[in-house]
């Protein structure tokens, strides 16, 4: 009898003892969840109100791209003498002052004929084709064709 009371007895503390293990180990998942979860709620906080930021963006840049554009002004106008890069090409060529390839492309080669080009008709020697510049050699695309 003594035997099985101390059985029993061991029994009955080992069911405490693992229930408040138990506890203890649960409770501290159980607070790590908790932690977590207020974690992911703020991040969910955050998150909705960059949505709505950017529900406000699309919504002004829908109005801005959906109204009249009447009081558009370009930064730079475009002008009767504006030309492409392949046409300055071909009338530098025309001219007589670039020797390279019609392929639209400004690079050194391109940009020197233009200084070049300028320097004889008396305009500033900057390599840039502005209006001016344009104009003048515009005057060597009459007809012409790569």
């Amino acid at each position: 009898m003594k035997k099985s009371i101390a059985i029993v007895g061991c029994g009955v503390l080992a069911g405490f003892l693992a229930a408040g293990c138990a506890t203890s180990i649960g409770g501290k998942k159980e607070s790590d969840l908790k932690s977590q979860v207020a974690s992911l709620e703020t991040q969910v906080i955050d998150l909705n109100q960059k949505i709505q930021e950017l529900a406000q963006r699309q919504a002004v840049l829908e109005t801005t791209k959906a109204s009249p554009r009447e009081n558009f002004t370009p930064s730079k106008p475009k002008t009767a003498t504006s030309l492409t890069n392949r046409e300055i090409q071909l009338a530098l060529k025309s001219a007589g002052y670039y020797d390279g390839a019609i392929d639209g492309k400004l690079g050194p080669k391109t940009k020197e004929a233009v200084r070049a080009f300028q320097h004889s008709q008396g305009l500033a020697p900057d390599g840039v084709v502005g209006s001016k510049t344009a104009s003048a050699l515009s005057k060597y695309l009459q007809g012409q064709k790569e």
